[in-house]
């Protein structure tokens, strides 16, 4: 992983979104936006997947996996586009990161 500043994020560690968040499309972009409050953040299309898909249940090895099977293009980035994604998202506040359960 390149992003030094979110060390405490591995393949065996649970994204769960963060309440108060929503996800809103326009024509160009996906917007993150903090409920009542006016704080929002553009997201690239593969960002605002990664978002969506941090229920909780799904470990950040797991993420990586399936989406490298559902885009096979970007097999050779997703690693890390997943983990600068992740590292954004947390600087956010957006998401919780969670060890695994044992």
């Amino acid at each position: 992983m390149s992003d030094s500043e979110h060390a405490e994020i591995t393949t065996e560690s649970i994204p769960t979104q963060v309440d108060g968040y929503e996800i809103n499309k326009t024509a160009c972009c996906y917007f993150l936006k903090e409920k009542d409050t006016t704080n929002m953040v553009r997201l690239n299309d593969s960002s605002a997947l990664i978002w969506q898909v941090c229920t909780g249940e799904w470990a950040v090895g797991e993420i990586i996996d399936v989406l490298k099977e559902s885009y096979p293009d970007s097999v050779d980035s997703m690693e890390d586009d997943v983990y600068k994604a992740l590292g954004q998202l947390l600087g956010l506040g957006a998401v919780e990161i969670d060890a695994p359960a044992t």
